[in-house]
């Protein structure tokens, strides 16, 4: 079992009486003991002086893993349940997840596996500060068919603009070929075009996105002989 700890060095600072951080790291502010498997945390800023720790966890079931995460507020009390509180129980596996600050909560993207393992479809959802889902069910942004053979990990990024969000990310084509994908969705979740109809074969491998802080992003792409900044999008 791993444990999730958080740690604050303070410089000069006076703690309020309630807080509840550690100085300490030998005696670290124990955020989850459950029982299972901790990995790839993610921290992101509540905008309140307060944070969301994220993280896959598998818990419920030793083959499938899941987003949990805790709200901390600015003098680290937990403002969800002890240990944590589910966010994806989908009875499949999470295999990886991104989150971003979005409007007054968090807008979190996940890839699901289906039946075959493959890295089948990929969500996202928003999340008030409270931990609810706030729109009725998940938006799926893409999916393996159609020629898609599965949903890849590099490159998976979440980038808000002013009409909602990209969510960007690479795919395994019918051939063995790769290339990114990726969709934009409005602050409801609807998308702003058919699924895995906004696709580049670069043919290349190792994709990478950044937002271009103008409502778009950039992708660079690696390739035997160097590396290319190849697409921006809008």
């Amino acid at each position: 079992m791993k444990n999730i700890y958080a740690f604050l060095v303070l410089t000069m600072v006076v703690l309020n009486s309630r807080a509840q951080f550690s100085s300490d790291n030998l005696h670290p502010m124990a955020l989850c003991n459950a029982t299972g498997n901790q990995t790839n945390i993610q921290v992101l800023d509540d905008g309140s002086g307060g944070y969301f720790v994220f993280w896959l966890d598998n818990r419920l079931d030793a083959g499938k893993k899941q987003v949990y995460a805790q709200h901390l507020d600015q003098d680290g009390l937990a403002q969800w349940a002890a240990d944590g509180k589910v966010l994806t129980d989908t009875g499949r596996n999470t295999t990886g997840y991104r989150v971003a600050a979005w409007q007054s909560g968090v807008l979190l993207s996940w890839f699901q596996q289906g039946f075959t393992n493959a890295h089948d479809t990929v969500f996202c959802k928003y999340i008030s500060s409270a931990g609810s889902d706030l729109w009725a069910q998940p938006t799926t942004v893409a999916y393996s068919g159609n020629g898609f053979l599965y949903m890849d990990l590099p490159g998976f990024n979440i980038f808000p603009n002013d009409s909602g969000a990209f969510i960007v990310h690479s795919y395994t084509y019918t051939g063995g070929s790769s290339g990114l994908t990726y969709n934009r969705i409005d602050f409801n979740g609807n998308l702003r075009w058919p699924a895995l109809s906004k696709t580049q074969t670069l043919y290349g491998y190792d994709y990478r996105s950044q937002t271009d802080n103008q409502n778009g992003f950039c992708l660079v792409e690696r390739k035997w002989c160097g590396i290319y900044h190849v697409y921006t999008a809008f």
